[in-house]
């Protein structure tokens, strides 16, 4: 009788322990590691003025969706149902607009984002503090002609939109 109770107890914690190992396997990391696991949005903007073959060379081939002449777009599933993409805009064969697009299925998963970009940002010698509006966030580069735009009028939703753009004159 003890030792079928015993077993009984046994297969229990085995159980719970195999599902808290699942669950614990399943979790991706937080969102704003998923949308800068590849590069950070301080390594995003050394990407400007680079042509787009060396874009090429530097992004994951599969997940490319949209490639024209002044264009590629790159698309990261994240979990179910969502995703980030990135986007690349080139003039006379050099990136001057990078955008990052996300789409989460909860307004928690995008703030995340938001507030990982803006310590981020906050914390490079290049940007600092970002100037706030009902829109968002924008950041001027302090020795370099370079902008980035927060949008987050969509925050409730789980999308947030980050635009970097540089002059034409940019030097890399």
């Amino acid at each position: 009788m003890q030792k079928n109770a015993y077993f009984k107890n046994m297969k229990t914690f085995f159980g719970v322990l195999l599902l808290l190992t699942l669950a614990a396997c399943g979790e991706v990391g937080t969102s704003y590691d998923e949308v800068t696991r590849l590069y950070s949005v301080s390594q995003r903007v050394s990407s400007l003025n680079k042509t787009i073959e060396a874009l090429k060379e530097i992004e994951e081939n599969e997940a490319l969706s949209i490639e024209t002449h002044n264009y590629l777009e790159y698309e990261f599933p994240i979990r179910a149902d969502e995703s980030y993409v990135i986007n690349y805009r080139f003039r006379n064969n050099r990136c001057f607009k990078i955008g990052v697009d996300t789409y989460f299925n909860k307004q928690k998963y995008a703030q995340n984002v938001v507030d990982g970009i803006i310590k981020r940002l906050e914390s490079d010698s290049l940007f600092g503090a970002p100037r706030k509006d009902e829109n968002g966030y924008q950041w001027r580069g302090k020795k370099e002609n370079i902008n980035i735009e927060l949008n987050i009028q969509q925050i409730e939703r789980g999308t947030i939109n980050l635009s970097i753009s540089a002059s034409e004159n940019l030097k890399h």
